[in-house]
């Protein structure tokens, strides 16, 4: 008899920041009967393993959940690069790297985890919103493809506007002009967004 549960893949993007929300997601699609396989990339496994002082061949993120009878999985897989590369160092070349191997990496760990799964059910292929690939491999196995928004909305305002932005001066930043909230359409007046304006410092340093 076919299985009717649904599958969802869920694969974060590399940083802590947007690995959080998606645990988080994974948990409530679980508790609501969602069958959940959480893959993550090796080196943030181990980054986090040692966080939680925890040899990495004993860290899982989902012990406690499946306790408690949610069906997740957790399982790792390689960026392509060795654990021991500095990937905040070297950035400019992590990157090149991510944006011309990650998707067929990807690609393979899904084609695994549906071969492994037994009967014939929905899939779901669980990605961040900022990467590039998902909708490519979700279309390719037939799969629904699921965004998430890992970051403030705030931040996805600015992105969405930066031609907006752009045109009145804020971007590039030059240290002269304040971002207010009602620069972009969708939010309302307030005082100067100081952090937000240090994003956007950020983003003209990291060019």
């Amino acid at each position: 008899m076919a299985q009717t549960k649904p599958h969802a893949i869920v694969i974060p993007y590399p940083y802590q920041g947007h690995v959080t929300p998606m645990i988080s997601l994974s948990i409530r699609l679980a508790s609501r009967g969602f069958t959940i396989t959480f893959v993550q990339i090796e080196f943030i496994h181990h980054f986090m393993s040692k966080a939680q002082n925890l040899p990495a061949a004993n860290f899982d993120l989902f012990a406690e959940a499946r306790k408690s009878g949610l069906d997740i999985r957790y399982t790792t897989f390689s960026d392509g690069l060795p654990l021991e590369f500095d990937r905040h160092l070297n950035l400019e070349e992590y990157w090149e790297t991510m944006f011309r191997d990650f998707p067929d990496l990807v690609d393979e760990i899904v084609v695994r985890t549906m071969k492994a799964d037994e009967g014939m059910r929905p899939f779901l292929l669980v990605a961040d919103t900022i990467s590039s690939w998902p909708a490519t491999i979700a279309k390719k196995h037939n799969m629904v493809n699921v965004s998430l928004w890992t970051e403030p909305a705030i931040v996805f305002s600015l992105n969405y506007h930066l031609e907006l932005l752009k045109r009145n001066g804020h971007v590039p930043y030059n240290g002269r002009k304040p971002l207010y909230a009602h620069h972009t359409p969708s939010n309302p007046e307030s005082e100067p967004l100081a952090w937000a304006t240090l994003y956007l410092m950020e983003k003209a340093n990291t060019k």
